[in-house]
């Protein structure tokens, strides 16, 4: 008999399901939704307990943030300036918007050690299940609770979380910036990038140049990635350039150009300036060591013997000081090499590197790019 085979309920559903991962939808829920909810519950409880587990024996934590939420508490002539003494003295060394964030904690509940560590607990625990959606969504759900599981356990992200340091703000404001960075690159959407760039100028905004490590990484994602023209893309990044400045810059230009007498005095500068401080102790010095000279005592004839080296023991120094410039108390980048850090987050350093083998020898080279098929 001539005609088309006959096609079976099953070659249907199958055609049916192959249409809806093609067109980007999403298959029926089946029963591993449920279990994938449970496993992200279990990592989130888990983090839970380990950012609060006998948190009390920290007590006030760090006590130049504590003392600097309670002056800041005070009064909005304080909040507003970052004081760290209740007289307006002098000012904390940096942005004010994640202690802001410890003082409204602290007028919702008053001035106690846990008002003042609930606001990075929560923050950690966000970005946690942040990082279970990111990697999940391009990668799949087992990839994005092995994400969410490793961020959760790391030692040196459970106590950050666990003190009142204001990097947990800044991670969870970075992670939503890269959220926002994704889908425009995917969608090709102004408005998403605006968005990007309006995160990071709030991240400047709880620890100034740090925030802006990622701004190089987020530009080449845009320009790279998205499906719009070379004009429009150009004319996105002008856009989000000017909303990056728009949002990063307002407060220290408003605390220098409210005279000295009618504010604190910035910490940590020499010259009574944030914008120093942008540039200075929370800009450059976080990347480069400033270079210092050597001591007059050198230069002292009781010392002649010991400053005139030989050839071969001013190389050894010279050697040294190339370690030392990378290995005691490393900048940027290679601060993981830091003995410390290294303890702390180093472990993740073979899984990753098997990671990226199994990625490079499991994944054709010539599998096409496109927007992730995960929900």
């Amino acid at each position: 008999m001539e005609g088309r085979p006959h096609e079976t309920i099953t070659d249907r559903a199958a055609a049916a399901l192959t249409l809806m991962i093609s067109r980007g939808k999403d298959p029926p829920a089946t029963g591993n939704a449920w279990s994938e909810r449970v496993g992200l519950g279990t990592v989130l409880l888990l983090a839970a307990v380990l950012r609060t587990w006998r948190l009390h024996q920290n007590g006030y934590d760090n006590e130049y943030y504590a003392a600097a939420v309670r002056s800041m508490a005070e009064g909005w002539h304080n909040f507003l300036y970052n004081s760290f003494d209740p007289v307006g003295f002098v000012s904390v060394d940096k942005p004010p918007l994640a202690l802001w964030l410890q003082v409204a904690s602290v007028k919702l509940f008053g001035f106690h050690w846990w008002s003042l560590l609930l606001p990075q607990v929560l923050e950690g625990l966000a970005a946690i299940a942040l990082v279970h959606h990111l990697v999940r969504r391009s990668f799949g759900p087992g990839a994005g609770l092995l994400a969410a599981l490793f961020l959760a356990v790391t030692p040196i992200n459970v106590a950050i979380d666990r003190s009142s340091n204001t990097d947990s703000c800044l991670v969870l404001l970075l992670l939503l910036a890269a959220w926002a960075i994704t889908l425009a690159a995917e969608r090709g959407s102004r408005t998403l990038l605006l968005c990007s760039m309006a995160l990071l100028g709030l991240g400047f905004n709880v620890k100034m140049l740090a925030a802006f490590v990622v701004l190089p990484t987020f530009v080449l994602v845009y320009a790279l990635g998205t499906r719009q023209g070379w004009r429009r893309r150009s004319v996105d990044l002008a856009l989000s350039g000017l909303v990056l400045i728009a949002v990063s810059l307002p407060w220290p230009i408003f605390y220098d150009l409210t005279p000295a007498e009618r504010r604190p005095f910035a910490g940590s500068t020499r010259h009574n300036s944030m914008l120093e401080l942008v540039i200075g102790h929370n800009g450059f010095e976080r990347f480069f060591r400033p270079a210092r000279s050597a001591p007059s005592s050198l230069s002292d004839g009781r010392f002649a013997s010991r400053a005139r080296p030989n050839n071969a023991s001013a190389a050894a120094r010279r050697r040294s000081s190339f370690v030392r410039l990378f290995l005691r108390r490393p900048l940027a980048a290679l601060g993981l090499a830091d003995g410390r850090l290294a303890a702390q987050a180093g472990w993740l350093l073979p899984l990753a590197v098997t990671g990226v083998l199994a990625g490079v020898l499991g994944v054709p080279m010539a599998r096409p790019a496109g927007p992730p098929t995960w929900p």
